[in-house]
């Protein structure tokens, strides 16, 4: 969880501590890898890019990191193992993403809320040109 944090919230605590702030406990709780540990990060990261897209934020298939374990020459024991730790990741992070996407949520909830109450509208939305010809 500590690196789904630094990826989302990482770049305000680098300037909080540019500007001589302290940073929050949870950057100061960073796990340490262990050796080997190395291993299943990059699998993660690289098996994010496999979930199946279309019906919302979905589970790495088993298949997939099975025959990412294979690819890379591991035993089928090992697999097993890789499995183990990549749907643990996995679960976290789902449950990270949808805490967010709530949060993301009310946060549009109470921005509507707020433009209902004083008669003002959303904005447009550009659709897809930034810049006027």
């Amino acid at each position: 969880m500590w690196e789904l944090r630094v990826r989302r919230d990482g770049w305000s605590v680098e300037e909080g501590l540019v500007k001589g702030r302290e940073p929050p406990d949870w950057y100061l709780d960073q796990p340490e890898l262990l050796r080997g540990d190395e291993l299943f990060m990059r699998a993660y990261w690289v098996l994010d890019s496999e979930r199946p897209s279309g019906f919302g934020l979905c589970r790495i298939p088993w298949s997939k990191t099975i025959a990412y374990g294979e690819r890379i020459g591991l035993e089928r024991d090992v697999c097993d193992m890789l499995w183990t730790v990549v749907s643990a990741m996995d679960f976290g992070y789902l449950g990270f993403m949808s805490k967010k996407s709530g949060e993301d949520a009310g946060r549009a909830r109470r921005s509507a809320r707020r433009r209902a109450r004083s008669g003002t509208k959303a904005p447009k939305k550009s659709g897809g040109r930034r810049y006027k010809r």
